[in-house]
């Protein structure tokens, strides 16, 4: 099954992501200025006397600088949300290559047209940010390419240092660029390491969330995005069946045989349900009312789960059940349709409980 796609989100990542009440607009737009001051350093690099003296050099930095604004403005473009949860994502793995490799090209480019080499080794700390950023955002290819540029950058930059004279000694230059080597990989390699952690610790939480602690069935939270997902991705010729279940007296039995009996008792009719869910989305609601969306058009399946229930004597708790189907043309509308079982389940249970029906279709309440 294909998922269906919000924005450039697969649904799943944007029901994940939609549980982080956090604004990114402020993350973007500190990128873009990042970027603007990078122009801005390399500008006053040009300006600056004795600092840039070949011609070469020069225009290096300034075709670099003259990029840092439309490509700031191009930034604003990306998803990050998507980016940064799924990076190998095509319609955003290119432009984070794309964003990383222009920024070690260009910042490694205008340290390298410096005459002092020493002072491009002590320029490295400008690579913290594209760091965090390829850990954060980067696929491993990306990472792979920045870790290789910038290590390949600080070693082309101690072998200069090494042929001036502006070092005591081959020693302290490398250790010049040593030191900038181990500060920018642990950078990228913390970042990237915590990155994956919120990630996986995202997944977990939205496996918890989503689930009902007493019964492990979805809670109405999951049952509604997973519902909703069964339905999007069921072939249009395919009806697919709408059940509430709802636990008859329970509210007398918990009174009764107290709260530890009656949530044993949930679990049980959990148990019974969920025998339904090889291809069926199954949860609870809510209290002690259940649903079943499944992908059936077996007239008898009402009739099914409450005889499922009745028969494993459940401390003689019954189950009222009602059902309707939804159809291309008719309901097709997963919310339209619940409502249509709750409201006829009402009825029964006013009539006693213990009842079990399945209309076909329906387009309306009152076709009840």
């Amino acid at each position: 099954m294909s998922e269906k796609r919000l924005g450039s989100l697969t649904a799943e990542q944007h029901h994940i992501l939609s549980t982080i009440p956090v604004d990114r607009r402020p993350l973007q737009w500190a990128i873009c200025v990042v970027i603007v001051l990078f122009g801005v350093v390399g500008l006053s690099a040009v300006f600056s006397p004795g600092l840039i003296t070949t011609t070469a050099g020069q225009v290096t930095t300034l075709v670099f600088c003259a990029t840092t604004v439309p490509v700031a403005i191009w930034f604003r473009t990306i998803d990050l949300d998507t980016l940064w949860w799924s990076p190998d994502d095509p319609s955003v793995r290119w432009r984070g290559f794309a964003f990383l490799a222009w920024a070690d090209v260009g910042t490694s480019a205008v340290h390298a047209s410096v005459d002092n080499p020493l002072l491009g080794i002590v320029g490295a700390p400008l690579f913290a940010p594209v760091c965090a950023f390829g850990a954060f955002f980067g696929t491993r290819a990306a990472l792979a390419f920045h870790t290789v540029w910038i290590n390949g950058y600080l070693v082309v930059m101690a072998v200069r240092l090494v042929e001036s004279d502006l070092v005591p000694s081959r020693l302290a230059a490398v250790g010049a660029a040593g030191c900038g080597i181990i500060g920018l990989n642990a950078t990228t390699l913390l970042l990237a390491v915590f990155s994956g952690h919120i990630k996986n610790g995202l997944r977990a939480q939205r496996s918890e969330t989503d689930t009902d602690p007493l019964t492990g069935l979805w809670n109405r939270r999951g049952f509604d995005y997973h519902a909703a997902r069964l339905v999007e991705t069921t072939s249009d010729d395919a009806p697919i069946s709408v059940l509430l279940v709802d636990i008859d007296r329970y509210k007398e039995f918990n009174d009764t045989h107290g709260h530890h009996r009656g949530d044993l008792a949930l679990r049980e009719v959990a148990g019974v349900l969920s025998r339904f869910g090889d291809t069926s989305v199954v949860g609870r609601l809510g209290g002690d009312e259940f649903g079943i969306v499944s992908v059936s058009a077996r007239p008898t399946l009402a009739d099914e789960v409450c005889g499922a229930v009745r028969a494993a004597a459940i401390a003689g708790l019954t189950v009222s059940v009602w059902g309707t189907t939804l159809r291309r043309g008719g309901v097709d509308d997963l919310q339209v349709a619940l409502v249509i079982a709750d409201t006829a389940l009402y009825v029964a249970k006013r009539d006693g409980g213990g009842r079990s029906h399945q209309i076909a279709s329906a387009t309306a309440l009152g076709d009840l």
